[in-house]
């Protein structure tokens, strides 16, 4: 039954989201919610050629430490976008264990990359 109606309004609002779909059944039938009619756009084959879900993906590892400055994530910005006066780059260096963040501005790329000691 509900899956009639859903390809029916599917069928007259081309492209819209689960949210609009659910306002616009609701307006004619009760017990309906958003979530819903979200699985079912998730089920259909039409949607899933505009916008592949992949669910095979594996989920991320979290990253533990057991003591502070053990572990360290290490990220390099590239500021050239913004109109800076010299400097082009900024390290970011945050400790995992003791969340403590630590920036560094710089002007070339290798600077960072020469002093910059990686294990495995």
């Amino acid at each position: 039954m509900f899956l009639d109606i859903y390809t029916h309004f599917v069928s007259n609002f081309k492209g819209s989201g689960a949210r609009i779909l659910c306002n616009a059944i609701g307006q004619y039938f009760s017990g309906v919610n958003e979530r819903l009619v979200q699985s079912q756009i998730n089920l259909s084959s039409d949607i899933s050629l505009l916008r592949p879900l992949f669910v095979n993906k594996p989920l991320p590892k979290s990253i533990k430490a057991k003591r502070p400055m053990e572990r360290h994530q290490i990220d390099l910005v590239n500021l050239s976008s913004l109109e800076s006066e010299g400097q082009k780059y900024v390290l970011s260096v945050l400790d995992i264990q003791g969340r403590i963040q630590t920036f560094r501005l710089g002007g070339a790329q290798s600077v960072f990359l020469e002093g910059l000691i990686i294990s495995p």
